[in-house]
């Protein structure tokens, strides 16, 4: 450490060595503790970010994206961001109980550039128990058409039973239904017509994928799954894949890392993010796993990690993502054309791709190329296996007993988890923010018309099916919500924020309320 920064006092920097000038005073966010910088070395900056009073981001930069700018609400909720070099916007609203319930896509007026409109608008409603049941996105106003939508059913046990998506009038509804073991590992998945059955063994190993039979050994290594056989180290890394005639070797680091899977090479930093594959040069945002960069796509985020757009250089993208965080579309700027989409089965395997998509895909995670892996940050995931490529480093309770195998994903359900450490399962359970006891917030039922028709969202519904949004009794503006506890005061010193209370095991569905600024 510097001798001369031995000692300090609130906000002043104690360098008695010389004075400083104006402009090298520190700023709001600087006296702190949040980051500011992050680059090569400390003269070489590649991310800046500044804060406000209250230790919330208002600006990020990087040398990819450019300048991303937030602003926020009276009560701390996340008000707007822009990214201008991807040229997105979006604006935010929320119910009474500070879920997220608006998201409006703004872009220059077509009639006046020189104004910003409304092109099209996501909506999110709850049922009374917090969870997300519908996510559509609008375009055209309170006369809107849908461009594509999602609406969800759970159990008792906040299990997803139910998953309908529509895109637009002319695609047939997708009606995805899911059941259950008493563990809660996904048994079934039922698509329009077609069902697909899991089973598992005691040890929490899938055994059965449709008509594919799995075997494991007594360490939970997978040997073969109908189409291939599987070869691991002794500490447990996967260390060839044989499918027909064809062999394909892979390679770890010492510290469990996978560096090598046939020709593709891999190196890592010291938080066991990847930092190149071959020759391309991978970043991300400070020290958390967001991606912003991978040498062919940059990501633009907002204060609280998530999406907001991509650009390739020749093509600027929305990305559109689900419950589950999956990047199921991409849209263009505004939010009006689908120009890609995903479909996947519950682990994570592409069944359908369309137009144009990043690199980004299930749990919003980058999926390579050529094997379709997908790095979740300590580990890589196989979709096609439902499991990790190596043995978790970590020792987790084992209760549920899913819990003591260290290679299966989401504790056997993909539906209501996500990895995104690769070490522990993060339960959302539909939840989409925490609720006050017996109050309802907004719901969206929707409701399929004859076989093969579309679902409509407009409000009295038009083509074959209706979706209605039902006000809740907190679904007033927050402004004439009924009184609730004030939110935490965030001491000016620290510049944290407490975290709202969600129901246990819950986390809120993805959404920018209450963000603070990023963290090393």
């Amino acid at each position: 450490m510097d001798h001369r920064l031995r000692r300090r006092r609130p906000g002043r920097e104690a360098d008695r060595t010389r004075r400083r000038s104006a402009h090298q005073r520190l700023r709001p966010g600087r006296d702190r503790g949040l980051l500011i910088k992050a680059g090569t070395d400390l003269n070489t900056a590649t991310q800046t970010w500044e804060y406000d009073a209250d230790g919330r981001l208002t600006k990020r930069w990087d040398k990819d994206t450019g300048d991303t700018l937030m602003g926020y609400q009276a009560d701390g909720q996340l008000d707007w961001a822009h990214n201008p070099r991807t040229g997105t916007q979006n604006r935010y609203g929320y119910d009474g109980d500070g879920r997220l319930a608006k998201q409006s896509y703004v872009a220059p007026d077509p009639a006046d550039t020189a104004k910003l409109k409304t092109m099209s608008e996501r909506r999110l409603g709850y049922d009374p128990l917090g969870r997300l049941t519908g996510d559509q996105l609008l375009v055209g106003g309170d006369t809107a058409t849908p461009l594509t939508g999602t609406a969800y059913e759970y159990d008792l046990d906040n299990r997803l039973t139910r998953k309908t998506v529509a895109g637009t009038v002319t695609d047939p509804v997708r009606d995805n239904r899911y059941g259950y073991d008493l563990a809660g590992r996904l048994t079934s998945w039922t698509a329009d017509t077609t069902t697909t059955a899991y089973t598992w063994d005691a040890a929490g190993n899938r055994t059965g994928n449709g008509t594919a039979t799995a075997t494991y050994d007594e360490r939970n290594r997978l040997l073969s799954d109908g189409t291939s056989t599987y070869r691991h180290t002794p500490r447990g890394t996967l260390a060839a894949v044989t499918t027909g005639l064809k062999q394909e070797t892979l390679a770890d680091d010492a510290f469990g890392r996978q560096i090598t899977e046939g020709t593709t090479t891999y190196t890592y930093d010291g938080l066991d993010r990847v930092t190149t594959r071959n020759a391309a040069r991978f970043t991300y945002d400070g020290g958390s796993n967001n991606l912003t960069g991978d040498g062919t796509w940059s990501y633009a985020r907002d204060a609280a990690g998530t999406l907001l757009g991509a650009t390739n250089g020749t093509a600027n993208l929305r990305i559109r993502t689900d419950q589950h965080t999956d990047a199921t579309a991409t849209l263009n700027t505004d939010g009006t054309t689908v120009t890609g989409a995903t479909t996947y089965d519950p682990f994570g395997k592409p069944v359908a791709t369309t137009g144009t998509r990043s690199s980004l895909g299930y749990q919003s995670g980058w999926t390579d190329p050529d094997s379709g892996d997908v790095n979740m940050a300590a580990r890589w995931y196989r979709p096609g296996t439902g499991g990790f490529t190596s043995r978790d480093s970590w020792q987790l309770d084992p209760s549920p007993s899913v819990q003591a195998n260290r290679y299966t994903y989401a504790n056997g359900d993909p539906l209501g988890g996500t990895d995104p450490t690769g070490h522990e399962n993060v339960s959302h359970c539909g939840c989409g923010g925490p609720g006050s006891p017996g109050a309802a917030g907004s719901s969206i039922q929707i409701s399929a018309g004859n076989a093969g028709g579309g679902i409509s969202f407009g409000k009295n519904g038009t083509f074959n099916g209706t979706i209605k949004i039902k006000p809740g009794a907190n679904s007033a503006p927050a402004a004439k919500a009924a009184p609730q506890a004030e939110p935490s005061r965030t001491p000016r010193a620290t510049g944290r924020r407490r975290a709202a209370r969600t129901p246990p095991r819950c986390r809120a569905s993805p959404s920018p309320a209450r963000a603070s600024g990023a963290s090393a």
